[in-house]
């Protein structure tokens, strides 16, 4: 009898195991921040890089949404930070120029301190733009 038991506990903790792990790894991805197809996130997401605060404590991640020939007006753009616990937060989210897509201009973000900043976003069309201030924490 003891033996049933243990073997049962084993395969409970395995799978508890199991689920962290899975929990984790998706977690760690885009999609589950954004809520689009894994597929669609795969193919037309691009990694912009990162923007650090003045005294190196706090990365933002930037995403694009790209679609190619296909798209049309300005970009979507998906800002996150990383969470070894807790994995990709999405902190921002809104339409960023062809030019700051492309590198031509800098990313529109001003540091208030390290946990705080201003970023600057645009509508689809380019013709107005909307400050944003984002909190960390």
């Amino acid at each position: 009898m003891r033996r049933k038991s243990s073997t049962a506990i084993k395969y409970i903790l395995a799978g508890f195991v199991i689920c962290v792990f899975v929990w984790r790894i998706y977690h760690q991805t885009l999609t589950s921040v954004t809520g689009y197809d894994p597929m669609l996130v795969a193919e037309v997401v691009v990694d912009g890089g990162t923007l650090s605060s003045p005294r190196q404590t706090t990365k933002l991640h930037i995403n694009y949404h790209d679609a190619g020939a296909t798209h049309s007006g300005n970009f979507t753009t998906w800002i996150t930070v990383n969470s070894w616990l807790t994995g990709k937060k999405l902190i921002a989210q809104g339409f960023i120029s062809y030019a700051v897509r492309y590198g031509k201009e800098p990313f529109p973000v001003v540091w208030v301190d390290e946990k705080t900043c201003w970023i600057t976003f645009t509508n689809y069309q380019g013709d107005k733009y909307e400050k944003r201030l984002v909190k960390l924490d």
